[in-house]
């Protein structure tokens, strides 16, 4: 076991962190993690975190709901636009492509709770939810995306 003696800044191994470490008290240390690209002692409050986000799409008769979770927003909604018509996914066989609400979360955890959540609820639940935050139930692609996507245009 090593022991410190006030600020000492350690690297782990196979790790894009440096762990730093400063004595308050005997057998007492504050731990701070550091992303290694910055510079030293900078908080590690200041990474950033990408967001995750639960959402529902719809079709353009605004017929059928579907609830899913993800990391990538813009991506995940050009997908359901790309699979429209195809058979093989849940929004390609009923168009829906549309958003019409969304929520952002820190983690993926509480995004897939809030996403299960959701899905257990009756229609009117949901469109009680919808109706919260988009009560004319305005398509939200164009906020999200740039448009449609062109389709010479490639996956990720």
């Amino acid at each position: 076991m090593k022991s410190f003696r006030s600020e000492t800044e350690e690297s782990l191994p196979q790790s894009r962190f440096t762990v730093l470490l400063k004595e308050i008290s005997p057998l007492r240390y504050e731990v701070t993690l550091l992303k290694k690209s910055f510079a030293p002692k900078e908080p590690a409050n200041f990474i950033t975190m990408k967001p995750f986000y639960v959402y529902i799409v719809t079709n353009p008769k605004k017929t059928v709901l579907y609830t899913g979770m993800t990391n990538d927003l813009e991506y995940r909604i050009i997908e359901h636009y790309r699979n429209r018509g195809k058979r093989k996914t849940f929004t390609g066989r009923y168009y829906c492509y549309q958003l019409i609400y969304y929520e952002v979360h820190d983690t993926a955890i509480g995004a897939i709770e809030r996403e299960k959540e959701i899905k257990d609820w009756s229609r009117e639940k949901k469109e009680e939810l919808i109706n919260q935050e988009n009560p004319t139930w305005t398509f939200l692609n164009d906020q999200i995306t740039d448009g449609p996507p062109h389709p010479d245009v490639s996956d990720r």
